[in-house]
């Protein structure tokens, strides 16, 4: 953020423009970021398709939103983490997948 994303979280037309050259040219554009994917997404015109990484790297996406890689929290070390933060009053936000 700051990045490639403006304050307004859109990205500019210059940038927009470029990222297009990119793909004309064949080079594969992947945005990594810590954000979620969702909200990664809100600040990209939604005909632009990538594959992306996510949620500080928990996440690999390909270009149709397919899982590629994904890592994730054994449950009683999630419970023990939630509990440490929780301790320190801090507000806890998770990510999470329907099976």
């Amino acid at each position: 953020d700051g990045t490639l994303v403006k304050e307004d979280n859109t990205i500019s037309d210059r940038t927009l423009y470029v990222l297009d050259t990119l793909k004309k040219q064949g080079i594969r554009f992947l945005p990594v970021t810590g954000r979620s994917y969702a909200d990664m997404r809100t600040c990209f015109p939604q005909d632009l398709h990538f594959a992306s990484i996510v949620l500080n790297g928990a996440l690999f996406l390909g270009e149709q939103q397919n899982v590629i890689k994904q890592d994730s929290f054994l449950y009683h070390s999630l419970i023990k983490l939630l509990d440490q933060i929780a301790d320190f009053g801090l507000p806890a936000i998770l990510y999470g997948q329907k099976e």
